[in-house]
C-alpha cells in the first residue's frame, strides 16, 4: 500500500508545481495591472500665474501638468486649453492649483449698469484672510437722522456688493477693495463712504477655511 500511495503523491507534484506557478503568474500579472492602473498619467490644465478675479484667462495663464488619474479629481483636461482661453476668472486663480470648470466663466466680473464703487477698509475689522477678489459681501450703511437730537433714524442700509478687486490683507493702514454694487446703491455707497458711515459683512459662502467675518465702521 505505500509505494502505491508515493507514486500517486509522485504523479500528481508535477500538477500541484504548475498549478503554483500559473498562480504566481496570474498574481503577478494582476500586480502589474494594479501599478498601472495606480500610475496612470493624463495631462490637465494647471494655474500658471495669479488670474485676478473676473480678468480674461491667457493661454500664458495656464499650463499642462501630468496627475496621476484618480477618483474625485475633476481637473479640465490639457486638450481644452483652447477652449478656456479667452474666458473668465469666476476666482481668483492662484499659481499651482488644478483648473476646474467651476472656476472659469463667461460672464463678465461687473454686470452691465453695475456701478464700481472704491471703499477703505480698516485692517483690524477686517477678517483674517482679508477680503479676495470674488467675496460676497453687504455693506450697511449708518441709519439717517429724521428730524432733530432724539427723532426717530431710518433703519440701516443693505447693499449686496462683489469684490472685484483688493489691495489684499494689511497689517496696518486701510485696505481698499473695488466692489461691484447695482447702480440704484452706487450713489448712496459712495456718500456714506465719504462720510466713513458704513460697515462690512462677509456672507458665509461655506467654506471652512475662510469663516464668515465682520467689519466696522471706517
Amino acid at each position: 500500500m505505500t509505494p502505491t500511495r508515493s507514486l500517486g503523491a509522485r504523479r500528481r507534484r508535477p500538477a500541484l508545481i504548475a498549478l503554483s506557478v500559473a498562480l504566481i503568474a496570474a498574481g503577478g500579472l494582476g500586480s502589474a495591472a494594479f501599478y498601472q492602473m495606480q500610475n496612470h498619467k493624463v495631462a490637465v490644465l494647471a494655474v500658471a500665474r495669479v488670474v485676478p478675479y473676473g480678468a480674461t484667462i491667457a493661454a500664458a495663464d495656464l499650463q499642462v501638468v501630468e496627475i496621476n488619474d484618480a477618483a474625485g479629481l475633476r481637473p479640465i483636461g490639457s486638450g481644452s486649453k483652447s477652449v478656456i482661453v479667452g474666458k473668465r476668472a469666476a476666482v481668483e486663480l492662484r499659481p499651482g492649483t488644478l483648473l476646474t470648470s467651476d472656476q472659469v466663466t463667461e460672464t463678465v466680473a461687473i454686470k452691465s449698469g453695475e456701478m464700481l464703487v472704491p471703499i477703505a477698509v480698516d485692517s483690524s475689522r477686517m477678517p483674517v484672510r482679508g477680503l479676495t477678489p470674488g467675496t460676497q459681501i453687504v455693506i450697511v450703511t449708518s441709519p439717517v437722522p429724521m428730524g432733530g437730537n432724539n427723532a426717530p433714524t431710518t433703519t440701516p442700509g443693505q447693499i449686496r456688493a462683489t469684490v472685484i478687486r483688493s489691495t489684499g490683507f494689511r497689517d496696518s493702514g486701510p485696505t481698499i477693495l473695488d466692489v461691484a454694487v447695482p447702480p440704484q446703491d452706487g450713489p448712496l455707497l459712495a456718500t456714506r463712504v465719504m462720510e466713513g458711515k458704513f460697515s462690512v459683512v462677509v456672507l458665509n459662502t461655506g467654506n471652512a477655511d475662510t469663516p464668515p467675518g465682520t467689519g466696522g465702521a471706517t
